[in-house]
C-alpha cells in the first residue's frame, strides 16, 4: 500500500510538472522586461560562482540539493533546487530541477530517468559556468559518470525567450572537460584504454562550437592534427615521453 502511494504522489506530481514548466516559461519570459539585473556585460564573474549544498529528505530516498549562484551584471541571482532519489542499490538519479529567480519560479525541469545511467554522485557532478563565453551563465549534470570517460547533459542561457535550453552541441563532447575562460577554448581528454588517448580542443566560431584541433596517443606516438577546410589534418608525429 505504501508503495502504491508514493507512485500515485510521483505520477501526479509529473502531471503538474508539464503544467508548471509551460507557466514558468512564461514568466521567465516577463523577466525581460520586469528584472533590472540584466545589465550589459563587464565581468566574467559568472564563472566564479558559489555553491552551497543542503540535504533535506522529503519523502523516503528522496532528497533536495540547493545551490545559489550570485548576480553579475548581466544575470540575476540564481537559486537552484535539485531533487533526486536513491535508489536501493545506492545509485542515485535526477528527477526535477526548479531555478528561481527573484524569488519567483524561472523554471522547472523533470528528468526521465530512463535518460540517465546509475550515478555515484548524489549531486550528478552538478555545475554552473559560463559555458558559452559570453557572459551568460549555463549548467551541467552527468548523464553517466560510469566507465573511463564521462558525458553530460548541458543547458546554456537563451537570451531570447529568457530561460535556459539544452546545448546539443556541448553534449556530444565525452570525457573530461575543462573550460579555458581567459582563451576561451574547451579541452577534453578522453581515453580508449591504456594505449589509446584522445585530446581535443574546441572553440567557438561564429556561435557554433566547432573543433580546432585534435591529438592522439598510441603506440608511443602522438599524432597532432588541425582542422583545415573542415576537415582533420596529420600536422606532426612526435614520440611521447611515456615510452621514451
Amino acid at each position: 500500500m505504501h508503495k502504491k502511494l508514493i507512485f500515485v504522489i510521483i505520477l501526479v506530481s509529473c502531471c503538474i510538472g508539464g503544467f508548471v514548466i509551460n507557466r514558468a516559461r512564461f514568466e521567465s519570459i516577463n523577466l525581460k522586461t520586469e528584472s533590472q539585473n540584466f545589465k550589459e556585460l563587464q565581468s566574467l564573474n559568472i564563472a566564479d560562482s558559489t555553491q552551497t549544498d543542503v540535504v533535506s529528505v522529503t519523502e523516503p530516498k528522496y532528497y533536495t540539493k540547493k545551490m545559489s549562484v550570485p548576480a553579475t551584471d548581466i544575470m540575476p541571482s540564481l537559486f537552484f533546487e535539485l531533487t533526486g532519489v536513491c535508489e536501493e542499490d545506492n545509485y542515485y538519479y535526477p528527477k526535477r530541477l526548479v531555478i528561481r529567480a527573484n524569488n519567483d519560479v524561472l523554471q522547472e525541469i523533470n528528468f526521465d530517468e530512463k535518460d540517465f545511467a546509475p550515478c555515484t554522485l548524489d549531486n550528478f557532478g552538478w555545475e554552473y559556468g559560463d559555458y558559452k563565453f559570453d557572459g551568460y551563465g549555463g549548467f551541467r549534470i552527468l548523464s553517466t559518470s560510469l566507465g573511463i570517460n564521462y558525458s553530460y547533459y548541458f543547458w546554456i542561457w537563451d537570451k531570447e525567450d529568457y530561460c535556459f535550453v539544452k546545448s546539443p552541441d556541448l553534449e556530444k563532447i565525452v570525457g573530461n572537460i575543462t573550460f579555458d575562460y581567459n582563451k576561451k577554448l574547451i579541452y577534453v581528454s578522453s581515453s580508449g584504454g591504456n594505449d589509446y588517448h584522445e585530446f581535443e580542443i574546441y572553440k567557438y566560431i561564429d556561435d557554433e562550437l566547432r573543433l580546432i584541433e585534435k591529438a592522439i596517443d598510441t603506440g608511443g606516438y602522438r599524432k597532432v592534427y588541425k582542422v583545415k577546410n573542415n576537415e582533420l589534418e596529420l600536422i606532426k608525429i612526435i614520440k611521447t615521453p611515456l615510452f621514451d
